[in-house]
C-alpha cells in the first residue's frame, strides 16, 4: 500500500498501481484507478448501515463502482446516476435505491469532462448528465474523480452536452448558434430519459455560471452539461505523482438545496450575503431585457446580466426576436 500525497501535503491513502517513485509512467486507465481508489477514502468516512451513496456514470465511475464492492454491508446501498451504472452496483450485490425514497445522501462521487479550478464542471459526455445533476443535488458533497488532463483554465474545448426534447432538436440549435455555438447531434444515441444529445463545439467559457442559466431557459432544453451553479466540492485528480486534491474554493456559492436557517430573514439572490449572514461570491444579477430597445431595462425578459462577451449580445437578439419567454 503506497500512499498517495495531495498538495497540501495531507495523504489520500489509497492503494497504488505502482510505486511513483519509478520512472514508469502511469496510462491513463492508471491514473483513473487512483482516483477512484481515493474517493473510497470519503466512503471510509460516512460508512454506515443506513447510509447511501450517490454514484455517478463514465469510465472513471465504474472504477468507484468496482471498489465500493468492498463496502457491501457495510452501507445501505447506493443511488445511481444512469442505468449502466444501477446494472454495475447491482452486479457486485450493491442494493441501489430509487431517489425518491432517499431524502439525503452524504457524498455524490463521479467524474468530469472538463474541471476548472473554481470546480466548474462540464459532464455528459457518457449521457447521464439530467440525472448526474437531480442525483447530485440530494448529496451534502460532491467528490470528483478524474485525472489531471481534466483541469482545464476555461472550458469548452470538449463539446458541450445539451439533452433536448426531440421535437425541439432544431429550435434549440438555431438558438445555441447565435450564443456562438456549433451544435451537433449525438447520432444513434438516447439518454435513459428519451431525449437526444447536442454537442456543443466552438465555446470558449468564461462565465460557466451565467451560461448554465441562459441554455436552462431555452424551451425544449431539458438540462446542459455545465456543473457551475453547483458544482463539486472535493476534485480528486490523478497525477504520475500522486493525488492531487482540489476544494471549492470559501467564497463560493453554497448548495442550492442548503435550507435556509428557521427564522431567518429571506435576502435578495444579488446581494451577495446568504441566509447565514456570510459574505460570498455574487451569483449573476438577474436584470431585464427591453426586446424593443435591445437594452438592459424595460419588463420583457430576464437574463443574467452577467455573461461575458461570448453571450451578452446573443441574449439581447435572442430576446428580441421572441425564443425566450418571459419569466
Amino acid at each position: 500500500m503506497h500512499l498517495c500525497y495531495s498538495v497540501r501535503s495531507s495523504p489520500i491513502r489509497a492503494p497504488c498501481a505502482r510505486t511513483f517513485y519509478s520512472d514508469a509512467m502511469l496510462s491513463q486507465q492508471e491514473l483513473k484507478q487512483q482516483a477512484a481508489d481515493a474517493a473510497l477514502q470519503f466512503v471510509d468516512e460516512v460508512a454506515a448501515p443506513d447510509v447511501v451513496i450517490g454514484v455517478g456514470t463514465g469510465s472513471t465511475a465504474d472504477l468507484f463502482i468496482d471498489g465500493l464492492a468492498a463496502y457491501q454491508g457495510r452501507i445501505r446501498g447506493a443511488v445511481a446516476s444512469s442505468e449502466r451504472s444501477a446494472a454495475r452496483l447491482a452486479s457486485h450485490g450493491i442494493e441501489v435505491f430509487d431517489l425518491n425514497d432517499v431524502a439525503w445522501m452524504p457524498i455524490y462521487v463521479d467524474g468530469a469532462d472538463e474541471i476548472d479550478d473554481h470546480l466548474h464542471m462540464i459532464k455528459g459526455g457518457g449521457g447521464a448528465l439530467t440525472r448526474e445533476k437531480i442525483v447530485a443535488s440530494v448529496a451534502e458533497k460532491f467528490i470528483c474523480i478524474a485525472d489531471e488532463s481534466k483541469l482545464v483554465e476555461h472550458m469548452g474545448t470538449f463539446p458541450l452536452p445539451i439533452e433536448v426534447i426531440p421535437m425541439a432538436r432544431e429550435a434549440v440549435a438555431r438558438i445555441v448558434r447565435l450564443l456562438g455555438g456549433t451544435p451537433n447531434l449525438r447520432a444513434g444515441f438516447t439518454t435513459d430519459n428519451g431525449n437526444v444529445i447536442l454537442d456543443v463545439k466552438g465555446m470558449r467559457i468564461t462565465e460557466p455560471q451565467g451560461l448554465e442559466k441562459v441554455l436552462n431557459d431555452i424551451p425544449g432544453v431539458v438540462t446542459n452539461g455545465l456543473f457551475a451553479l453547483r458544482g463539486a466540492d472535493v476534485a480528486l485528480l490523478a497525477t504520475q505523482s500522486g493525488v492531487r486534491r482540489l476544494d471549492k474554493p470559501r467564497h463560493a456559492w453554497p448548495s442550492l438545496a442548503r435550507p435556509r436557517r428557521c427564522g431567518a430573514p429571506a435576502r435578495r439572490l444579488d446581494d451577495g450575503i446568504d441566509s447565514r449572514d456570510q459574505p460570498l461570491q455574487r451569483r449573476p444579477r438577474l436584470c431585464r431585457v427591453d426586446p424593443a430597445e435591445g437594452q438592459v431595462g424595460g419588463d420583457a425578459f430576464v437574463q443574467p446580466c452577467r455573461l461575458g462577451p461570448q453571450a451578452a449580445g446573443a441574449a439581447q437578439r435572442i430576446a428580441r426576436r421572441g425564443n425566450i419567454p418571459a419569466t
